[in-house]
């Protein structure tokens, strides 16, 4: 005689497989959310490296740039500046973003699809406070500066890359 599952027995194992898998989702989740964040802190890595070989062709000056970039406005720097030395090409109006770009996170979900770049450039700021380029080097020398910052709120705190090249989280206030 042939042995059968019943429907109870059936539906035990389906129970049993529902509950296991409601146990996997939020585990995969916290993984997809941390590979984003490895992913963010790769490009920033990249963009310390670029900005350290800039620098070393440039009397140790950092790119300058006045405003945040945007493929919109087509003011790229200092993204276009550091273009040669990632050896990726930057982004194209109206084209989606590339998801290996090391100019957007792969959180990033606000930002990169409408300017294309997901990061800021820290010393813009101070560029455009400061009356002249060179008191703007002069305050930018420290190895701890903040070079680059990510837009992203999709991960916190936020990551950041320092003037010396290495990459952090930043400090929540």
């Amino acid at each position: 005689m042939k042995r059968a599952f019943t429907l109870l027995e059936l539906l035990a194992v389906i129970a049993v497989v529902g509950v296991l898998l409601g146990l996997l989702m939020p585990a995969l989740s916290g993984v997809r959310t941390a590979s984003k964040r490895v992913g963010c802190q790769a490009n920033l890595r990249s963009l310390g490296q670029a900005t350290l070989m800039y620098m070393d062709s440039n009397r140790n000056d950092l790119p300058v740039a006045r405003y945040h970039a945007s493929v919109l406005t087509t003011n790229t720097e200092p993204f276009g500046t550091l273009a040669d030395f990632i050896g990726h090409p930057l982004p194209l109006p109206a084209h989606e973003v590339d998801s290996f770009s090391p100019w957007a996170c792969p959180a990033d979900t606000m930002y990169a699809p409408s300017t294309g770049f997901s990061y800021g450039y820290f010393p813009m700021v101070v560029f455009s406070m400061l009356l002249n380029e060179r008191q703007a080097q002069g305050y930018m020398r420290g190895d701890r500066f903040i070079v680059f910052y990510d837009f992203s709120t999709e991960h916190s705190p936020r990551n950041q890359v320092l003037r010396d090249g290495s990459v952090s989280q930043m400090k929540e206030n």
